[in-house]
């Protein structure tokens, strides 16, 4: 089988007048493969959502945090306004009636690698962590942050999810009101869950899930009813409330729900394919959000 990682990337984009008028085509779910284009499906195999099993999931925070934002108050330690951020944009995704998925803090960590590795299950985590360096060998300087979504490409299971933020080229702001020439965190986190749930770009303007924002934008903080949409046919609610057990960082899911057979693939390269030198000088000039997918590609396994 192949184990599949698709990122998505916050980049310096097109201003929406080059994107053509607005469509009502709604939410999109990520799927495993497309009719079409650069995730074209095989020659038979069938397209699926990709989706956690589980209706809790943790997430866990790099316990650095960043030196590259703008702090509201000196008297709250600068990670734990971090956390909060984030805790408010996976909460934007939780609290709604018509669905059932929950997805927890589950501390600070340690860990920095975003990536799965089925053999080493105390090493994975569902991972926020913000580059101040290094972010070269992460994506384009170009891009604002990286959601990573390793899936089983037969059945769509979830394995593992991370959003990496780009703080060495950017500057970025936590409070509640956004600070000039910075990139709201809340703004920008509360899009990359979407993509943490399975959910790709719609093509409705006013959604989270739009491929672009301009610079200090705060209306992606809170859920459009395209998201709400998207989030409950994905997740929808039983109606019943139930105990559920929430899954710890490394509690994946089982083989069985990945249909691993036995076998273990490696992730071997990305695949992405940057914009144009025509597009960038525009991108730079006009200073707007947009998002570009790439996918990172496991080697097949034999068994």
């Amino acid at each position: 089988m192949n184990v599949t990682t698709r990122g998505m990337l916050f980049l310096v984009g097109l201003a929406a007048t080059m994107l053509g008028p607005a469509s009502a085509l709604g939410f999109q779910q990520t799927m495993t493969c497309t009719q079409s284009g650069l995730y074209a499906c095989e020659p038979g195999e069938e397209p699926k959502a990709v989706h956690w099993n589980a209706r809790c999931v943790r997430y866990r925070i790099n316990e650095n945090g960043t030196n590259n934002f703008t702090r509201t108050s000196k008297d709250v330690p600068a990670i734990e306004e971090l956390r909060r951020s984030v805790a408010q944009s996976f909460a934007a995704w939780t609290q709604v009636p018509c669905s059932d998925m929950t997805l927890v803090d589950g501390g600070l960590t340690s860990h920095t690698n975003a990536n799965f590795d089925p053999k080493e299950p105390d090493q994975n985590s569902n991972l926020v962590i913000w580059r101040d360096q290094g972010w070269s060998q992460v994506a384009s300087a170009r891009a604002f942050a990286l959601t990573s979504v390793t899936f089983n490409p037969r059945n769509g299971v979830i394995a593992d999810a991370d959003i990496e933020v780009n703080t060495e080229f950017y500057k970025f702001s936590a409070g509640e009101e956004p600070k000039a020439n910075h990139v709201d965190m809340r703004n920008t986190m509360t899009h990359e869950v979407g993509h943490f749930i399975g959910l790709d770009h719609t093509e409705v303007r006013e959604a989270t899930m739009f491929s672009t924002a301009p610079v200090g934008e705060t209306a992606k903080r809170s859920l459009h009813p395209d998201d709400i949409e998207g989030l409950c046919t994905t997740y929808p609610s039983s109606g019943e409330e139930t105990q559920r057990q929430c899954n710890s960082a490394s509690d994946f899911p089982s083989g069985d729900d990945l249909d691993l057979d036995g076998g273990v693939c490696t992730v071997t390269g990305i695949d992405a394919s940057p914009p144009s030198s025509m597009a960038l000088a525009l991108l730079s000039i006009l200073g707007l959000l947009g998002l570009a997918a790439h996918r990172k590609t496991a080697t097949p396994c034999k068994h």
